[in-house]
């Protein structure tokens, strides 16, 4: 307990008297409600319109945090009390850790249970003419409602409140401002000693503010207006000392419900319904509501002080909302709402991966593959794929090359495309994923392009060869360099029509790379051509397995 209590307290006590058998309850001073208005709160920034909120999408959030100008509307907490609702508006913004504090107390549950084991009246002076520098406080958060009832002396462990659960001290902070309806926290001599325990002002305390002799009590919320009908009604009950029977001064000043049968005397047994307790402590993010102009496209909910919208399933159009700040108790507050307009559109469809081969020659085909093609809401139309014609990056529609269109599911989206306009390099290609309402989706991959393997001049033997004798083709002027072509292969025309075909002309063998020459040699067999001339085809395949264009040349055997 602060000091100046004690020293108020010891004041006191020369009014407080005991009965021969139980306790005798001192006088009670009873002061004015004094009359304090709402806070005024207006809409600080507006919420802005949403235009397109996919159908079949998940439920959007919309944050309200600056919203209103008004803090007093977040940082909220309710004592559920067995005399009613103390609702308490907590200040983060001058009382940061003691806030923090509070709420981790509130949050464990740890003042769930608890009892107000203390309510001060102390007068300035010893009549109690002059109540302008006394003191006046209900003091809680520091014991656990008894388990039994209290029926004889010295009571059970189990009659007694006990002690609750509590976190290290905290330090002294906004240690001004104990004013009617404020919660403050309660310590001991030090300054930087208050852990769980807290007191509401319930009058004017200037004596507990920071001076220069000394520190100060900690205040870090203020009781809403329409529950200091409440507060006053918690520190108006029976107080009675019980410091000796619970072996501690915590409770020489105890309220209880628990009325007297004559004059400050209160008999045993004493029920834990009794005593003055808070029953739960619940701590209210924020005071909005928010409703839903048609609930048949979208519902509308607060969460954790946030604005959650959630779309109907299946439904489309524009709804609007209206966001309102409310009074703890739950009243609208006036001039402090806000209306926006929420619009349900079709649901763009999705791919995950556009797949296709990099290092394809220019001049092949290529296989395009849009994968995890999906639609929440709709059916896919068709799957269109294009080149990025003018190299920005960007799809344009009319502008880049259409090069293939797929409509059915049953092998996949894909095409299978000509290359012959792409370039060597990186070439950007587009899979438009349109569904059946409409609205398209753009996924974007790159693939590279190298140039068609080939050759440039075929050299045979200068003449013709003996029948049992070996022959060379000299192959020069090949691309790419020898370390990306995988072969350079000779095949005969063996049906004579003068056209390669793989699968009907041999394969006399492969070339070698001369390292000296640069050029490719082919080392073959007279005896396995015939006599006469015989056409050769030449073949350039690269590492990536692209082939180049076949050129041929004719070997004669004498």
């Amino acid at each position: 307990m602060h000091r100046a209590i004690r020293s108020l307290l010891a004041k006191a006590r020369t009014h407080i008297s005991k009965g021969a058998a139980r306790p005798r309850a001192s006088r009670s001073l009873f002061e004015a409600l004094e009359r304090r208005e709402m806070m005024i709160v207006s809409v600080a920034t507006p919420l802005p319109d949403i235009t397109a909120v996919p159908r079949g999408s998940g439920a959007v959030t919309v944050g309200l945090a600056g919203r209103f100008n008004d803090p007093a509307y977040t940082n909220r907490v309710r004592f559920a009390t067995n005399s009613g609702d103390l609702d308490i508006n907590l200040t983060p913004g001058v009382a940061p850790n003691t806030v923090a504090n509070f709420l981790a107390y509130v949050n464990a549950g740890r003042y769930d249970n608890t009892i107000f084991h203390q309510t001060l009246r102390v007068a300035a002076d010893p009549l109690g003419t002059n109540t302008a520098n006394g003191i006046g406080i209900l003091q809680g958060g520091g014991y656990r409602v008894p388990t039994a009832t209290y029926t004889s002396t010295p009571p059970t462990q189990a009659m007694r409140p006990q002690p609750i659960t509590t976190n290290a001290p905290i330090n002294l902070e906004n240690a001004t401002g104990n004013v009617r309806g404020t919660i403050a926290m309660a310590r001991g001599a030090s300054p930087n000693s208050a852990t769980s325990q807290f007191f509401f002002n319930v009058t004017n305390n200037p004596t507990l503010n920071q001076t220069s002799s000394g520190t100060g009590s900690a205040v870090f919320g203020q009781v809403l207006p329409e529950s200091l009908p409440v507060l006053d009604s918690l520190f108006g009950f029976t107080r009675t000392n019980f410091a000796d029977d619970f072996n501690s001064p915590a409770f020489g000043s105890m309220p209880l419900r628990t009325q007297p049968t004559d004059p400050g005397f209160v008999p045993l047994p004493i029920a834990p319904s009794a005593y003055l307790r808070i029953n739960t402590a619940t701590s209210v993010v924020a005071g909005y509501a928010a409703t839903s102009s048609n609930t048949n496209i979208a519902t509308v909910a607060i969460v954790n002080g946030e604005l959650v919208v959630t779309p109907v399933l299946g439904a489309l159009g524009t709804v609007s909302i209206t966001v309102q700040a409310i009074s703890f108790s739950g009243n609208a507050v006036d001039n402090a709402s806000d209306t926006f307009n929420v619009t349900i559109v079709p649901a763009a469809p999705t791919a995950s991966t556009l797949q296709t081969r990099d290092n394809r020659a220019v001049g092949t085909s290529l296989n395009l593959y849009a994968v995890g093609v999906r639609d929440t809401d709709s059916a896919i139309a068709r799957v269109d794929f294009y080149r990025d014609t003018n190299g920005n990056g960007t799809f344009d529609d009319g502008v880049d090359l259409e090069l293939g269109s797929d409509s059915s599911q049953l092998n996949g989206y894909s095409a299978r495309v000509d290359t012959s306009t792409f370039s060597v390099g990186a070439n950007t290609i587009f899979a438009r994923i349109v569904d059946a309402d409409g609205p398209a989706t753009i996924i974007t991959q790159t693939v590279n392009m190298v140039a068609r393997p080939t050759s440039t001049t075929v050299t045979p033997p200068a003449g013709a060869v003996n029948a049992r004798d070996s022959y060379t083709v000299e192959i020069a002027g090949v691309t790419p360099t020898n370390t990306n072509v995988r072969r350079v292969s000779v095949f005969l025309d063996a049906n004579g029509d003068g056209n390669f075909n793989p699968f009907t002309d041999r394969l006399l063998g492969n070339a070698v790379y001369n390292t000296t020459t640069g050029n490719w040699v082919f080392t073959g067999k007279a005896s396995q051509l015939e006599v006469g001339a015989n056409r050769l085809f030449i073949r350039v395949q690269d590492i990536f397995a692209n082939l180049g264009t076949v050129q041929s040349t004719t070997v004669t055997v004498g």
